[in-house]
């Protein structure tokens, strides 16, 4: 594939830029749900749900997880703005494993809000979502 059909990807949080490089293929976690972006893909805004970010320049694979954000996707460059990102190779699993079981606990108790359930949950689906994209690289 020529450099002319290839997509700019960057990957910001509050504290630095995680990502920045031309790659052929992105799937992010739009808010609807997994989303793929090629070139030539239409312009894009959406929100992003907490997820796995899958993007791949020939046969290389790389994988990330998100945590919630927003996605513009115009002229063939990719911008994800996102609270946390974390690369698939820096999880640390039994960290990730420490807080789904707290998160998990936290649920089964009384929780004094619909808002500490709201948190409290998507702390859980964080901490799965650590899980599953760190496992990826042990198989």
């Amino acid at each position: 594939m020529s450099t002319e059909e290839k997509i700019l990807l960057q990957i910001v949080t509050p504290y630095k830029m995680v990502v920045d490089e031309y790659v052929d293929e992105v799937r992010i976690p739009g808010s609807e749900g997994q989303l793929g972006v090629l070139y030539g893909h239409t312009p894009l805004l959406t929100s992003l749900q907490v997820g796995e970010v899958l993007y791949k320049s020939g046969a290389k694979e790389d994988l990330l997880c998100v945590s919630g954000g927003f996605a513009e996707v115009l002229n063939n460059k990719v911008t994800l703005l996102v609270e946390t990102a974390e690369i698939a190779h820096e999880i640390d699993i039994a960290r990730a494993s420490t807080a789904k079981e707290r998160a998990e606990a936290k649920l089964k108790g009384d929780l004094a809000s619909e808002q500490e359930y709201v948190d409290t949950h998507t702390s859980l689906k964080k901490a799965v979502t650590r899980i599953t994209v760190g496992s990826k690289l042990i198989k």
